[in-house]
């Protein structure tokens, strides 16, 4: 829950929005470091005032959170694809569910994040905002679960199957 103390990186102070864009007349432009094109406060996310010192430890947890999807996405496709290159090699042909499971989890992770894009675009920051980032970091834990678990199958029982 957020402190009753104004942010006061806002511009006008509480007010939510970014003081570097309203500042330099950018409006949320895409370049500008503090909300990445937002156009809301990069400190209190929007709602205007100073988040407790526990959101913010849970915030920078989210964040190490989110970019370890991107991790377990690049070995699952680095082993997923050295799978299917070592099996066409040895002259097994491409084993289809091995494509299959690979092609899957792409176009889930991409629907994933143009879906996430998309809604918290669009989502109202004072009333649920917040709630739709816990509903998307679990969606994304979940398909991140699926990925390592698709990551074992290429490792240990791929190898295997003929």
């Amino acid at each position: 829950m957020p402190t009753q103390i104004k942010c006061g990186y806002c511009d006008p102070p509480g007010s939510g929005r970014c003081r570097d864009c309203q500042a330099t007349g950018k409006s949320g432009r895409v370049n500008c470091s503090a909300c990445q094109g937002s156009g809301y406060c990069g400190r209190c996310y929007g709602i205007g005032l100073e988040p407790s010192p526990s959101e913010r430890v849970r915030g920078r947890l989210l964040g190490i959170l989110w970019v370890s999807w991107i991790g377990i996405l690049g070995a699952f496709l680095c082993v997923g694809v050295w799978q299917l290159r070592i099996s066409s090699s040895l002259g097994r042909g491409i084993p289809q569910f091995s494509l299959v499971l690979l092609t899957v989890t792409i176009v889930s992770w991409v629907l994933f994040f143009a879906i996430e894009e998309r809604v918290l675009g669009r989502a109202n920051r004072d009333h649920n905002w917040q709630a739709l980032v816990l509903l998307s970091t679990l969606a994304g834990t979940i398909l991140a679960v699926f990925t390592l678990v698709g990551t074992f199958f290429f490792i240990f029982i791929a190898p295997r199957v003929q």
